[in-house]
């Protein structure tokens, strides 16, 4: 389903938080035989070790990085991919991952890692990532996106009825 993007050595894989960045990064690096690298690898240490994974030249990866999406354009080099989900499938994620207290503070503490000014509701947030990401798009030399749904086409898809769901829920399992 994405071996055409084995071409690429650096694939950058971004959108709002839930709305399938995991799955998608872990079928394209399937496909094109390049290396995952999932956020927390870099996310919960410091920034500049999305910088070190990102340059560090051992060889083709797959980077999934939501939280990157409001500074994605500074990767021109990289194809970027945007994962389109409707907003009430993604809260609905949200609120199957923990409770409302929780959720909150997780989902607020991911943008307000990225948008450091903007401490407001999800909707909002959300609102302004896709508005950013129509704006970057003009910056952006190589990006596609992709509609979560088409995900259910890739041999590691499973049906939601037979996910274990988890904080790190994937449509292969938990990771």
């Amino acid at each position: 389903m994405f071996e055409h993007l084995r071409e690429y050595s650096r694939i950058l894989v971004t959108g709002p938080h839930r709305s399938g960045t995991t799955i998608a990064a872990t079928m394209i690096a399937h496909d094109t035989g390049h290396d995952l690298v999932k956020e927390e690898e870099f996310f919960y240490t410091r920034p500049e070790a999305f910088e070190c994974l990102y340059d560090a030249d051992y060889g083709p990866k797959v980077m999934q990085c939501p939280f990157m999406a409001c500074r994605i354009h500074y990767y021109p080099e990289a194809l970027v991919v945007w994962m389109n989900r409707p907003d009430q499938e993604i809260y609905d994620s949200i609120s199957r991952m923990t409770t409302i207290t929780d959720r909150k503070i997780m989902f607020h503490g991911w943008f307000v890692k990225e948008f450091d000014a903007y401490h407001t509701d999800e909707e909002d947030i959300l609102k302004i990532k896709r508005e950013n990401w129509e704006l970057q798009k003009e910056r952006l030399p190589h990006y596609i996106e992709i509609d979560y749904h088409t995900l259910s086409e890739h041999p590691l898809w499973i049906p939601k009825e037979k996910r274990n769901w988890h904080l790190r829920a994937t449509n292969h399992g938990v990771v």
